[in-house]
């Protein structure tokens, strides 16, 4: 789970899900992770939730996410922020970077679907004009946004850490959440377009380890019944062995206390 390897995955599993023709997708990474695009990251904890990121650090993540997204389009896309002020603060962090064309940053989803022009192609250079209304990235759209995200003909529409879930129509293309369950703390489910889920959790040295795979998204309560099987293995031979520091149910003690 470091920055760098969620990166890489997540390019690699945007264009294998374009590459079978799936056109409207779904992304979602924990808030606060950072990558260290726009400055030092600073410490990047994941899937505590008695430690909140501050509101800084969480602007800091989405502008990262939403800059990984362009990267992936060579810049050919457009992004919609959550307000003209982000839509400020995240130009002056893109226009530090080099990417071949610099992405559109739009405030509204009607914004985002005005204009249009080529595919996923285009010449490189200059500020993104036509070639960007065929990708429209939305990042943490709300439930009401989600109902009016559509696909740009001939493009892709993506969504960014969607604040509701999302309809079924949108492929779940990277997903990595921690704490899925809301009686847990702890925990993380992933999927990799177009791989498994995947249920993991932190062993020993908190390096993570996958206690079991889906080829469908698990139900809360699969979800509930695989960590209570992973809090319950007491094997020494387990894979297991360590989970139950990094997996507790809400209202439980400690252990370490």
């Amino acid at each position: 789970t470091a920055p760098k390897d969620v990166a890489e995955g997540l390019s690699v599993a945007i264009s294998a899900a374009l590459a079978v023709g799936e056109r409207q997708l779904h992304i979602t990474l924990p808030p606060n992770l950072r990558f260290g695009i726009f400055g030092d990251p600073g410490k990047v904890t994941i899937g505590s939730p008695d430690s909140p990121p501050t509101v800084a650090e969480l602007q800091r993540a989405e502008f990262e996410l939403a800059y990984l997204v362009a990267e992936t389009f060579r810049g050919e896309c457009t992004l919609v922020l959550e307000s003209q002020a982000a839509v400020k603060a995240a130009e002056r962090e893109f226009a530090r970077k080099g990417l071949p064309t610099r992405p559109r940053l739009v405030s509204s989803l009607s914004k985002a679907y005005k204009g249009g022009g080529g595919g996923f192609g285009g010449a490189a250079g200059g500020a993104a004009g036509g070639d960007a209304g065929r990708v429209v990235a939305v990042l943490r759209p709300s439930a009401a946004q989600l109902k009016k995200a559509v696909c740009p003909e001939g493009g892709a529409v993506l969504l960014l850490n969607p604040q509701a879930p999302p309809p079924a129509r949108f492929a779940p293309t990277y997903v990595l959440l921690d704490n899925p369950h809301p009686d847990w703390q702890g925990g993380l489910l992933f999927r990799a377009f177009p791989g498994d889920w995947a249920l993991a959790a932190a062993g020993f040295g908190g390096a993570l380890t996958v206690h079991g795979r889906a080829a469908e998204r698990p139900s809360l309560p699969d979800i509930d019944r695989g960590f209570q099987a992973v809090r319950d293995d007491n094997n020494p031979f387990s894979r297991a062995v360590g989970a139950a520091a990094a997996l507790r149910r809400r209202g439980e003690p400690d252990e370490a206390e």
